[in-house]
Order: C-alpha cells, then sequence, then structure tokens
C-alpha cells in the first residue's frame, strides 16, 4: 500500500488540474494535491487496520471496533480543528490520518490475537509510518511537498496515536471502574 500513497501523492497535481478543469487556479489544485497527500498517507493503516479490526470481529471482540470507532473521531476532530483553526486547509487530508492512527493505537493495545503488544506497536507503528514516508515521497517527487507538511505528517501521527492510547487506557479505567462496582 505505501507504493500506491507514493503514487497517488506523486500524480495529486494532475488530480488537482483534472478536478478543477483547463482553466484551474494554481494554488486550489496545490491544495487539492496536499490534500491527496494527507489522506494517501493513511492508505496502509486503512487496509492493515481494516484486516485487524475484522479478525478481532471474527473473534467476537467488539471493543477493539468501539474503542477504535471512538478515537477515530476523537483524533479526526481534534486534528481538523487544529488545522483549519492555524489556516492549514491545504493538510486537512491528514485529519483521517490521524484517526487512522489512533486505530492503530487502539488495535496494539485492546486486540486479543494472542501476539505479545510491543510486536504489534512495532509493526502498526511501521505500518504507519511507511503511508507517510511513501505519501511524501510521492508528493516530493513533484513538489507539491511543503517543508511545513512533514512536520504536520509527524505531529498528526504521535498526536493521533496518543489519543488512540488514552481512548483505550480510559476505557479500560472505565471497565474496571464499573466492574468493580
Amino acid at each position: 500500500m505505501a507504493p500506491i500513497a507514493f503514487g497517488l501523492s506523486a500524480a495529486g497535481p494532475a488530480i488537482g488540474r483534472l478536478l478543477l478543469g483547463g482553466g484551474a487556479d494554481a494554488t486550489a489544485a496545490k491544495g487539492i494535491a496536499l490534500n491527496i497527500v494527507g489522506l494517501a498517507a493513511g492508505l496502509p493503516t486503512m487496509f492493515l487496520g481494516n484486516i485487524r479490526l475484522r479478525a478481532d470481529q471474527a473473534i467476537r471482540h467488539y471493543d477493539t471496533t468501539l474503542v477504535g470507532g471512538i478515537a477515530y473521531l476523537l483524533a479526526t476532530v481534534v486534528t481538523a480543528f487544529g488545522l483549519v483553526n492555524n489556516g492549514n486547509w491545504n493538510l486537512l487530508g491528514f485529519a483521517q490520518t490521524a484517526g487512522l492512527a489512533a486505530v492503530l493505537a487502539v488495535i496494539s493495545t485492546a486486540s486479543r490475537n494472542g501476539r505479545p503488544v510491543q510486536k504489534d506497536q512495532a509493526v502498526l507503528a511501521i505500518t504507519l509510518v511507511a503511508g507517510i514516508v511513501g505519501a511524501l515521497s510521492g508528493a516530493a517527487l513533484t513538489s507539491s511537498v511543503l517543508p511545513s507538511t512533514v512536520l504536520v505528517a509527524a505531529s498528526v501521527a504521535l498526536g493521533g496515536w496518543l489519543i488512540g492510547f488514552v481512548t483505550v487506557t480510559t476505557f479500560n479505567v472505565v471497565r474496571a471502574h464499573s466492574s468493580k462496582s
């Protein structure tokens, strides 16, 4: 999926011009291209996250899906608000990647698939990083990436992951507290 993220990001400017038509405004086309970079960065994460969530559902463990959905919503909203508040509309596609990072954090701690948590965290983190590197590399190929985009991508990944951990930890504390009552 990382090569697909690379290719999609490299095609971002062409997609932007195609969507806007022949007399496309260069700034608008670049905005579309940067949003594609943010969305493409989450492709490997989306693919692996979906497979892992379906595996948990198959063994009748639905907490991962519930908590993952809550973490996704929180991370996406917080990131979107932060990007818009700072005037980074062009990078709004990274909000989805932040949500996916949160889902991976939930999967790596809440999933019951018999794998060690540290191994899960490493595999899922590498998947997230591979998508971001692939997307940024594709965008760099067409000079569509801004220097601040790398900082945003790293912040989004770490922030989303942290929101996922906080969400799953809070869920576990509430569940433990309610089972004692």
